[in-house]
């Protein structure tokens, strides 16, 4: 090997050789992404059950709002009970919006 420092060195390439891994680069980028699109298909039976479980998490939510909303009513409920007087103070803000408040329950 004779190389010096103050040529660089010389590489050959020849046209075909080129094209020959040229082509077997782009079967193999092709390849791996057909292999990774068929893994990340999802079957029909995986979207049903995805959308399945959406909707009972949706459910169960829906289900957990209602129920903290009776729970607040009711609360509400039982302190206006508890009230003797006649006279009623409310933050100027809930009575603007009390025909709003009393829609939602």
């Amino acid at each position: 090997r004779n190389i010096s420092d103050d040529k660089e060195p010389f590489i050959l390439f020849f046209e075909l050789t080129v094209q020959k891994v040229s082509a077997a680069i782009k079967i193999q980028c092709f390849y791996r992404n057909y292999v990774i699109r068929k893994r990340m298909r999802k079957t029909y039976v995986q979207t049903l059950i995805e959308w399945r479980a959406s909707l009972c998490i949706q459910a169960y939510w829906r289900s957990y709002k209602f129920k903290a909303r009776i729970k607040a009513n009711s609360t509400i409920r039982n302190h206006m009970k508890s009230i003797q007087s006649n006279v009623l103070y409310l933050e100027e803000n809930i009575y603007l919006n009390i025909t709003y408040i009393f829609q939602k329950c």
